[in-house]
């Protein structure tokens, strides 16, 4: 198994989760305001 490859899918799920974060709190702050 190629460690970059790895490397690579831990760097997407990364960034994945810090979108959903990102969109998360955009929700609660929409949901919050109403």
């Amino acid at each position: 198994v190629d460690v970059v490859f790895w490397y690579k899918i831990f760097e997407l799920i990364g960034d994945i989760a810090d979108y959903s974060k990102k969109t998360g709190n955009r929700l609660r702050l929409m949901i919050a305001s109403n």
